[in-house]
C-alpha cells in the first residue's frame, strides 16, 4: 500500500476535502474538540496560519486526499516553544491501511527539520 502513497505540503485548496475528512470526526466522534464543522474558509485560515511555523500535510492515493497531518503549539508559555502538539485525520474510508503511520513519520521529518 504505501508505494501507492504519496505526502506533500498542504495547500489552501485542498479545504474542501480536508473538510469532508474532519466533518466526520466532528459529527460522529469525540476525537475532536469542536461541535460545529469549520467552513472551508476557516481550513484555508488554518492551513495559511499553520505553515507559516509548522508542518501541514497531505496523503494522496491515487491523487485523492486519504489524511491530512499538522503540527502547532502546545502552549504560549516561553518554556514550551520546542514543543509542539500534533493532529492526523485519515478518510473513515480509508482507515488501517497505513496512512496514518506514514503521516506520523512524515510528520516527525518535518519537526525536526525545524530544530
Amino acid at each position: 500500500m504505501e508505494r501507492e502513497l504519496f505526502i506533500r505540503d498542504a495547500d489552501p485548496e485542498d479545504a474542501n476535502r480536508l473538510v469532508e475528512i474532519y466533518s466526520y470526526y466532528v459529527l460522529n466522534t469525540a476525537v475532536s474538540f469542536e461541535y460545529e464543522v469549520p467552513s472551508v474558509a476557516d481550513f484555508e485560515n488554518r492551513i495559511k496560519t499553520t505553515k507559516e511555523k509548522y508542518p501541514y500535510m497531505v496523503c494522496l492515493l491515487k491523487d485523492r486526499i486519504v489524511g491530512y497531518a499538522y503540527a502547532g503549539p502546545y502552549s504560549s508559555r516561553e518554556a514550551y516553544n520546542w514543543t509542539a502538539t500534533t493532529s492526523i485525520y485519515v478518510d473513515k474510508d480509508y482507515r488501517r491501511q497505513g496512512i496514518g503511520s506514514l503521516l506520523y513519520k512524515e510528520l516527525e521529518k518535518g519537526l525536526k527539520k525545524l530544530t
